[in-house]
């Protein structure tokens, strides 16, 4: 394994600088803001605030600008790129709130692809279909990104609707790691590598699989076992029937071997006129804890941009954390009436009326890694919630 993934991004590596130079294009620039803003809100028999979200956002005001560069395939199918994003929340921009991720990659005659840098790469996961915003927040792994490290992948598409990939990890830029004097034990190749495939037939099904064994930040120059994070993620996309789309993932999470977590996610989606609805089932297990949340919700609309809608809900407050993308703010059964305008380029307003119940005490989870009982899961939530999202 550690051989083949070496010779790989070699012979990928010599493909990049063989290939001619393409013709630029122009690049782009994109922006993604989403923001929350509750005039009215009480948590449990606290007073009434004013206050901004979305929660899973440490200063609220969630915001995501990216420039990127797209060259123009060449006659042979040759191009490269680039794309940078800075997230950030509140006034905190490029701080401590807020995350960077960015990649360059070269296109190689149309079949492979090779990535370096800090990328987040949806390609090979699914999310929720009835919560918009905690589909990928199942679990902090459910997609091919770094965790204070770095990444070079290999992406081939052999055959039409075929891809596989693999990729490397590598420890940050420290000069420890070419300082033997130093006693810097590396973690090495089979602590840090990524393996992915993909397969697509049109119109109906999508089938991906990954896994991937990381060891986070500084623990890959020093064999920290702790930091290990190894995840096994297999997932599936149906849209055989017209107007619907089903999505089932499975994923387990193997992180200190100790006590291993698996999570299910089982959601449909479906459309009539000018009904949409949808459903979400998820499921977290270890030895200690079991935790779960169902929710759906149902969208109609109206006329031009205008449209009704509610979100329902159960999440038993276990560490699923399902609602508000998964930050686990509140639990319980949840409803969330609301009536909206929803724009272009998925950009929308949504002005409704929160209620949460909450739960019992959350279950102490020795392991730390399933149950995080958040204190207002505890309390009932209820608040007036100007929800809205403006991107371009």
């Amino acid at each position: 394994m550690k051989k083949a993934l070496v010779v790989l991004l070699l012979l990928a590596c010599v493909g990049v600088f063989a290939f001619a130079q393409s013709a630029p294009a122009a690049g782009s620039f994109h922006a993604w803001d989403r923001g929350t803003f509750y005039p009215f809100a009480q948590v449990g028999s606290n007073a009434s605030v004013a206050a901004w979200g979305p929660q899973w956002d440490g200063q609220g005001i969630d915001q995501e600008w990216t420039v990127s560069f797209d060259s123009k395939p060449d006659s042979s199918g040759n191009s490269y790129g680039f794309a940078g994003t800075d997230e950030f929340g509140g006034q905190n921009l490029f701080g401590t709130n807020g995350a960077t991720w960015f990649n360059t990659y070269y296109n190689i005659a149309g079949v492979a692809k090779l990535e370096f840098g800090i990328p987040r790469n949806y390609d090979y996961s699914v999310g929720g279909q009835a919560e918009p915003y905690g589909g990928w927040e199942t679990s902090g792994w459910e997609m091919i990104e770094c965790n204070a490290d770095s990444l070079a992948f290999l992406e081939l598409t052999p055959t039409s609707g075929l891809k596989v990939a693999a990729g490397m990890y590598a420890g940050p830029d420290d000069p420890q790691l070419f300082s033997t004097a130093l006693g810097v034990t590396e973690a090495g190749f089979a602590n840090n590598f990524v393996i992915a495939a993909s397969y697509a037939i049109p119109k109906v099904a999508t089938i991906n699989a990954f896994y991937k064994a990381e060891t986070q930040g500084t623990g890959f120059l020093t064999n920290d076992t702790a930091n290990e994070l190894k995840a096994l993620d297999i997932n599936a996309t149906i849209t055989a029937i017209p107007n619907y789309t089903f999505v089932a993932m499975y994923a387990g999470e193997f992180q200190n071997s100790g006590d291993p977590v698996s999570r299910v996610l089982l959601s449909a989606k479906g459309s009539a006129s000018a009904l949409t609805y949808a459903v979400d089932f998820a499921l977290a297990m270890d030895s200690a804890v079991t935790a779960y949340a169902a929710e759906a919700s149902a969208e109609y609309a109206i006329q031009g941009p205008y449209a009704l809608g509610a979100l329902v809900g159960y999440d038993n407050g276990e560490g699923v954390n399902w609602f508000e993308g998964g930050y686990g703010g509140y639990a319980g059964f949840m409803i969330n009436p609301y009536v909206a305008a929803n724009l272009d380029n998925g950009s929308r307003i949504r002005v409704g009326i929160l209620y949460a119940t909450g739960v019992s005490s959350p279950t102490t989870d020795s392991s730390g890694q399933l149950s995080e009982a958040f204190a207002t899961q505890q309390d009932a939530v209820v608040g007036l919630a100007i929800d809205y999202v403006w991107a371009f």
